[in-house]
């Protein structure tokens, strides 16, 4: 029997393995996916430390989503030799824009002083592509995973991940399989450094019609990319 090509997936901010289903449904069945929820701790250094105890001791497929996308990205530079092939979803790593750092730390404020009252619809609306802002089957499943994660999940990731550094150069200089995909609406990937990476091993390919959460906006094309890329 040949062996099936596994595949380990992160979620991004307040996100979990519901964040997947649509594309695990519909990816080939000689593929096993391994879906790894980021550990909390309280420095991205700490996460990706921990992220190496919990994935195995043998160089993996890794797809990372948004922040996960992140963290994937850090994970194969500290660990090169533990990574064989990187995908990034939605997520260009590099530093956070001055006003999305601003709006991090007032939503932190807000979350320790008042509660953490969960994911806004304007929020929701921001992250989609305007073909799918009304789509509610995927706006239930946002909500459904910031309510399951809650006030300590937002808290403990927010703080954690808002310090970022810019990981293109040292990526571009790794010698390893690097794919990243994003959506033609996504307002928080800065495609033109994608776009203008120089290194033969990476490519990047944007998918029409998306916004922020390509895995439920297009899950037919994030399967199809796992499937061509792995």
């Amino acid at each position: 029997m040949t062996p099936k090509t596994k595949v380990y997936l992160l979620p991004g901010t307040m996100c979990d393995e519901r964040l997947w289903q649509y594309v695990t449904d519909i990816l080939p069945q000689s593929f096993q996916c391994h879906m790894v929820d980021l550990p909390l701790e309280d420095s991205i250094d700490n996460i990706v430390l921990r992220l190496n105890d919990i994935l195995p001791r043998e160089p993996v497929n890794l797809v990372g989503f948004s922040l996960g996308g992140y963290i994937a990205a850090q994970y194969t530079l500290q660990y090169p030799d533990q990574v064989r092939r990187l995908m990034v979803l939605a997520n260009s790593p590099a530093k956070l824009p001055t006003f999305e750092v601003k709006m991090r730390e007032a939503a932190l404020l807000a979350a320790k002083n008042a509660g953490y009252g969960g994911i806004l619809r304007t929020k929701i609306n921001q992250l989609l592509s305007p073909q799918h802002k009304n789509n509610e089957q995927i706006i239930n499943v946002i909500k459904a995973m910031d309510d399951s994660g809650g006030k300590a999940k937002f808290i403990s990731q927010v703080e954690a991940t808002t310090s970022r550094q810019n990981l293109t150069g040292p990526l571009a200089a790794l010698d390893k399989p690097i794919q990243f995909v994003f959506g033609d609406h996504d307002a928080l990937v800065n495609k033109d450094l994608l776009l203008n990476l120089n290194a033969p091993q990476i490519n990047t390919h944007i998918i029409t019609n998306c916004g922020h959460m390509s895995p439920l906006e297009q899950p037919q094309q994030v399967a199809k990319h796992i499937a061509t890329f792995f």
